[in-house]
C-alpha cells in the first residue's frame, strides 16, 4: 500500500496536466463547457489516460519488483543475491585477457586494434 500512496501526488500532477491540456483544446468540464452528459464525456476523456498511465506504472513496478525476487524468501528483500558459475568466471577471465591484450598491443605500438583509414 505504501508503494501505492507514493503515486497518489504523480496521479494528480498527471490529471491536472492532462486536465489543462484538454481545457486547452476547448474540452472542459465546468458548468460554462455544456450539459452535464457532455462534461461527464469529457471527464472521461480525461481520466481514461490517467488510468491507463497508471496502470503502466503499477505493470512496471510489479516487473521490477519481480524480477528482483522481492517475496520469493522470508525475510523482506529487494534483491536476491546468486552465486558465480564456471561460465560467470569464463566470461570474467576472458574479459581480463582482451583487456590484457589491448594494453600490451597499445604499449607495443601496435596501435588500436582496427583503424580503417590504414
Amino acid at each position: 500500500m505504501s508503494i501505492a500512496f507514493r503515486y497518489i501526488p504523480e496521479l494528480t500532477v498527471e490529471f491536472r496536466n492532462t486536465l489543462n491540456s484538454m481545457q486547452a483544446r476547448g474540452m472542459g468540464i465546468t458548468k460554462e463547457d455544456g450539459k452535464l452528459v457532455q462534461r461527464f464525456r469529457n471527464f472521461a476523456a480525461v481520466v481514461v489516460p490517467v488510468l491507463q498511465s497508471a496502470l503502466h506504472r503499477i505493470d512496471s513496478v510489479t516487473n521490477a519488483m519481480e524480477l528482483r525476487g522481492f517475496g520469493t524468501q522470508k525475510r523482506r528483500s529487494w534483491y536476491s543475491g546468486k552465486d558465480m558459475n564456471a561460465l560467470d568466471w569464463i566470461v570474467i577471465s576472458a574479459s581480463l585477457m582482451l583487456f590484457g591484450l589491448g594494453l600490451w598491443l597499445r604499449v607495443k605500438g601496435l596501435g588500436p586494434y582496427w583503424y580503417p583509414f590504414l
